[in-house]
């Protein structure tokens, strides 16, 4: 596929970061009341695919709580299937008929059009088992557009941003190249020394970090031990140095302690994986 700067979809800001839940009112009171996100949509219900969202403004994008309104939804059979965690990626383009044009052209099919609002998912066996949505929408009380969440600021782990979105997949290659084609995004390598390869792409406002396992000792190995890609987890920037004792507060757990970041316990935070970083050290 050829890369041209901008990608065929010339992405601008991140839509959202949906995350699927089970409990979507209760996410959005935790990541309001711990992490200090603001409200943009509250108590929103989707006929079309089964869901109840709320959306919030994490620090510099939007959080999608994503819940199935009953077990046989789309949404019901998506976390049945996969459990809570990071569902899909969105990007705000100014031309979904041409972006579409062009990935029919490339062979990537598209799932889940909505007309209102128009949104389509690229078909995951596409992108490597990676949900990535295109959108014309635009959210309301979005402060990138002028608008202003309702509250927010004031959490006991505040959010100053989103890192990055980190997905895992099994080849970097193939998924390098087509995050060029569609979205203009060249990788930058992450330094580390474990069994893996490790890279981020920076699309609109939003870095994706993809981590490809070189070998099963590799600690990342396991997730995608089908032999299919997904999104994994989501890093916050925040206070590192406070961070354990607003955590204590709200009752969040650490599970892992690795000196730069900190991973919460799934259990405490809706399924959801969460890494916290230094905002300090955020580029």
């Amino acid at each position: 596929m050829p890369h041209t700067p901008g990608g065929f979809s010339d992405p601008g800001s991140c839509h959202r970061v949906a995350l699927a839940v089970h409990d979507c009112d209760g996410a959005v009171e935790q990541w309001r009341r711990v992490f200090g996100a603001g409200l943009m949509v509250d108590a929103l219900h989707d006929d079309l695919d089964g869901s109840d969202m709320g959306i919030v403004w994490m620090g510099d994008v939007p959080f999608l709580a994503l819940a199935a309104s009953s077990p046989d939804s789309v949404v019901g059979r998506w976390l049945a299937k996969h459990g809570p965690g990071v569902q899909s990626l969105a990007w705000e383009v100014p031309d979904m008929w041409a972006a579409q044009n062009h990935l029919q052209h490339a062979g990537i099919g598209i799932t889940g059009v909505h007309i209102e609002g128009r949104h389509f998912f690229m078909h995951p066996r596409d992108t490597y088992g990676l949900m990535l949505e295109l959108t014309d929408d635009r959210l309301p009380n979005d402060p990138r557009n002028g608008g202003s969440p309702d509250g927010g600021g004031d959490g006991l782990v505040q959010v100053s941003g989103v890192a990055h979105v980190t997905g895992v997949v099994v080849d970097l290659e193939p998924v390098s190249a087509l995050l060029g084609a569609v979205f203009g995004a060249d990788p930058r390598p992450v330094p580390g020394d474990g069994p893996e390869v490790v890279a981020d792409f920076d699309i609109g406002d939003l870095t994706l970090r993809l981590v490809a396992p070189l070998d099963p000792s590799s600690a990342w190995h396991e997730v995608v031990a089908d032999g299919r890609g997904t999104l994994h987890s989501v890093a916050l920037a925040v206070d590192l140095d406070a961070a354990p004792a607003g955590l204590a507060r709200a009752g969040l757990r650490i599970a892992h302690d690795a000196g730069e970041s900190l991973w919460l316990d799934p259990a405490d935070s809706f399924g959801v994986r969460l890494q916290l970083v230094d905002a300090a050290t955020r580029p």
